[in-house]
């Protein structure tokens, strides 16, 4: 058989096109992709790539791969072999995907792309750089229909329905709301992309994602009708019956294009450029108003309710009992036992299962020893799977999906012996979860102006962890949702304001290449603090419930507000979770929560 880029330039060849971009999109720009679309890692034929964001582009005679830089160590050789040279994605000085396709092209060639898998702006922007270099663009290829034949089918897993005791609000009173922000538009449809969104809208959950409990659907919000579009496979009559009483209609979700198209002339269609797809897009009746806005659904499913705000409280009980079984199971089997990155993935993974209502974990588990740390996103695999030692540092960052919440936390363990710089580094960043989880703020304040409250401990040091510092985080949904945000200006949804009864993760860190990586990171959510006559004010209150490594704090470098905290937060991590452990592990427990 040929290679699979020699399979795509002949396609490219037949339909008189002279370059093609892949990139790791589904039409609905999920964080998670379903096997359906992983094109990238199919034509790239490299284990090391499992997972990565990129793109790949080629012509009849280059092609070139652009990875974010967590893969930036892959094998290149392996690449060359297969006449790939690797790019590295966002770095200065490094041509983009189109930019690279302008080079390789002459005026009047042609690039072809598949406008399913590129929002509205997206498009834009490259018609914009080509059509300045007179290179025509396509935007209906999907060369993979006919290269990739025997690929995976779109997932069919089943949909459930999420209960309101869980979710705590009714599918008919979120879309009332969405309505009522229809209203200042004078609109008449709503088009709802994002998977997340339109989960949450229903109360609905599926299976299509590895990690997120996503269906691929689309959702029209109108006047006088709510279309849900979702293969009719994934549902029963439960769910049609359910969604009936909430005024919600199905259709099939091949049939989004055609039920568009018909949209009568002059009707505002309300959607968001940066989560729409440009076929989508394109699909709407010509002569349709289409208003390009913000997605509405943003703030409204990141202000959680009452009952999903007490959920998340019992959620993080349950998600704090699994971790400290776990640090009280390493703790004492380090040395005594073989223990390797991807044996405390399983641990973690089964402590989790053994809890209350889990469905399984919110992301793949980040378990990182010694100088693997460093990398900020590690994924352990056979070929670098390092074996633990009573010695240095073990970073895990993990989180589980329960009925009743979604969880985050990362914490750095000190398995033995540690330099001074590693136990400098600790505190700081310690100093830093400490800094943002303290801080007091008023009503209208944006992510970006919070950001500084954590990352001054790392600057008095002239260190930077060059990442965000706190994201949103979704109820029985995506482990990262936007906003909140809170990072360095430029950082995604950091521009928008932080308000009440938002949930978000709270995780400096500090990485050394080549030498350790250190995240301590906490869930919290934003609570009122006080009123006056200068407005509402805010505070963080902590939903993590787990203790932090005594052995890795330099208690010189805490202030005593800090020492304060700890100490707080440690007796409320002991008398909290201890009734729910056997003697040892509360024994344990009771140690490492012990004073500062």
């Amino acid at each position: 058989m040929k290679n699979r880029i020699e399979l795509i330039r002949d396609n490219l060849k037949n339909r008189k096109l002279d370059a093609y971009i892949i990139p790791t999109n589904d039409p609905h720009f999920s964080e998670e992709i379903a096997d359906h679309w992983k094109c990238f890692e199919w034509l790239s034929e490299l284990e090391d790539l499992v997972g990565a964001f990129g793109s790949i582009a080629l012509t009849k005679e280059k092609a070139a791969l652009w990875v974010d830089p967590r893969y930036h160590n892959v094998n290149k050789d392996e690449l060359k072999v297969k006449g790939i040279d690797l790019k590295k994605l966002r770095v200065e000085n490094e041509p983009t995907d189109v930019e690279w396709v302008i080079k390789n092209l002459n005026p009047g060639e042609t690039c072809g792309i598949n406008g399913k898998l590129y929002s509205v702006n997206q498009v834009r922007k490259i018609k914009e750089l080509l059509n300045k270099n007179k290179i025509n663009l396509n935007t209906e290829v999907d060369i993979f229909d006919e290269v990739w034949k025997d690929g995976p089918f779109m997932p069919k897993g089943k949909v459930f329905i999420h209960d309101i005791k869980y979710c705590g609000k009714s599918s008919s009173d979120k879309i009332l709301d969405i309505k009522n922000e229809m209203k200042k538009y004078d609109a008449d449809y709503y088009l709802i992309s994002a998977l997340n969104d339109i989960a949450w809208i229903t109360n609905l959950r599926g299976n299509d994602s590895k990690n997120s409990p996503l269906f691929y659907s689309y959702f029209l919000v109108g006047k006088d009708e709510n279309i849900l579009f979702v293969n009719h496979k994934k549902i029963d009559k439960k769910i049609i019956d359910n969604l009936s009483k909430e005024n919600i209609s199905i259709e099939e979700y091949s049939n989004v294009f055609s039920y568009l198209s018909k949209i009568k002339d002059n009707k505002k269609v309300l959607l968001d450029p940066k989560k729409t797809n440009y076929l989508t897009y394109n699909s709407i009746g010509k002569n349709a108003n289409k208003c390009e806005i913000n997605d509405i659904t943003l703030r409204l499913k990141a202000k959680k309710n009452e009952v999903e705000i007490k959920n998340f409280k019992n959620c993080l009980i349950k998600d704090g009992i699994a971790m400290v079984k776990f640090l009280y199971w390493l703790k004492n089997s380090i040395g005594k036992e073989k223990i390797t990155e991807l044996t405390v993935e399983e641990k973690l993974l089964n402590l989790r299962k053994q809890q209350p209502l889990n469905r399984g974990l919110s992301f793949d588990t980040v378990s990182a020893y010694k100088e693997h740390a460093a990398k900020c996103h590690y994924k352990a695999n056979e070929k670098n799977n390092y074996e633990l030692k009573k010695e240095g540092m073990l970073l895990v960052d993990s989180g589980g999906q329960y009925l009743d919440g979604t969880t985050d936390i990362t914490r750095t363990i000190v398995l033995g012996n540690i330099t001074d710089e590693e136990r400098r580094d600790y505190t700081l960043v310690l100093k830093a979860l400490i800094g943002t989880a303290n801080t007091y703020f008023r009503e209208s304040i944006v992510g970006a102006n919070l950001d500084i409250a954590g990352r001054s401990h790392l600057y008095k040091y002239g260190i930077e962890h060059l990442k965000g510092s706190c994201h949103g985080i979704g109820f029985y949904l995506s482990v990262h949702e936007f906003p909140p945000a809170i990072g360095l200006y430029g950082v995604p949804y950091s521009d928008m304001e932080i308000e009440e009864n938002m949930v978000m993760s709270n995780e400096p860190g500090v990485y050394k290449e080549d030498r350790h990586g250190i995240r301590l990171e906490n869930m919290q959510y934003v609570e009122k603090h006080i009123e006056t006559e200068y407005g509402k004010f805010y505070k963080f209150t902590q939903l993590t419930m787990c203790p932090f490594d005594l052995e890795g704090i330099d208690v010189s470098l805490l202030n005593d507000e800090e020492k304060k905290w700890v100490n707080d937060y440690h007796k409320q991590v002991f008398e909290t979770l201890s009734p729910y452990l056997d003697k040892n592990e509360k024994e344990w427990l009771f140690k490492e929560t012990n004073k500062v």
